[in-house]
């Protein structure tokens, strides 16, 4: 799976989740806060291996470049939406 080239930052949903573009596929992170860290990982952990849009979703996921890129969106997005509440 390539890299990432671009990730926008779209929104947080309902659930806390934070929405992200990523070459225009949506990704969604959790962010949360445990012990006075910060802690972020993907949303989707279920990859039905019969589905092709699952296998590119498990693979994207799986670059760990991708993780670093947008897990920084996502955190960086999830302290603004603090400050601001």
């Amino acid at each position: 799976m390539k890299n990432v080239k671009d990730v926008k930052f779209v929104k947080i949903d309902d659930s806390g989740s934070v929405q992200l573009d990523c070459d225009g596929d949506l990704y969604c992170m959790d962010v949360w806060e445990e012990n006075g860290e910060i802690l972020v990982d993907w949303n989707q952990y279920i990859f039905f291996l019969n589905n092709s849009i699952d296998i590119k979703r498990k693979k994207f996921q799986e670059n760990s470049y991708n993780f670093d890129v947008c897990s920084s969106i996502a955190v960086e997005n999830y302290i603004n939406n603090l400050k601001n509440h």
